[in-house]
């Protein structure tokens, strides 16, 4: 019942930032880390945009992997699934000039 608000605290403690050679991901919410991708390694840029002209842009991408049991004590076969976890910035404003600044300095870098 808790996941709305804390969802929301997240995102207020979250900054994305655009420099000459990187983006950066700066969590203040419980983990307080810095994530870092540089511009020149980045694969691809996938934006999704609102009506109200928020929206995401995704740039990077990994694989994580579940196991699971069919039983409460682990007797039966286990089963591992794998899924594709995309990362970038979220919910931001302005979301398309904020691509183009992004599709800018990657063909500049």
């Amino acid at each position: 019942m808790n996941k709305p608000n804390e969802a929301r605290k997240r995102a207020e403690q979250t900054c994305y930032a655009i420099t000459d050679k990187r983006l950066l991901i700066i969590d203040d919410y419980k983990r307080k880390s810095v994530e870092s991708y540089d511009l020149d390694k980045i694969e691809f840029l996938e934006h999704s945009e609102n009506k109200d002209g928020t929206g995401d842009i995704y740039f990077t991408k990994t694989l994580m992997t579940s196991t699971s049991s069919n039983d409460r004590d682990d007797n039966s076969s286990s089963r591992s699934t794998t899924h594709e976890v995309k990362k970038g910035f979220k919910g931001i404003y302005d979301s398309a000039n904020v691509k183009a600044e992004i599709t800018k300095r990657m063909m500049s870098s």
